[in-house]
């Protein structure tokens, strides 16, 4: 894979599936790898199913 022919990533779940791609061999381009998430541009509604807010208790909203 050369980071110079990255697919385009429109949302979350793109880039996702092309870094199990990525992951499924022994031999990881690394620059490929950081192409792949340079060319992903976040999204709130991408990570509003990760995100759990309750403003009176932190601790035990936070993501771990």
């Amino acid at each position: 894979m050369d980071e110079k022919h990255v697919p385009a990533i429109s949302c979350l779940d793109d880039l996702i599936r092309q870094l199990h791609v990525v992951f499924q061999s022994d031999c990881i381009n690394v620059e490929y790898v950081s192409a792949l998430l340079a060319a992903y541009k976040s999204n709130p509604r991408d990570w509003k199913q990760y995100a759990i807010f309750d403003p009176h208790r932190y601790d035990t909203t936070r993501n771990s």
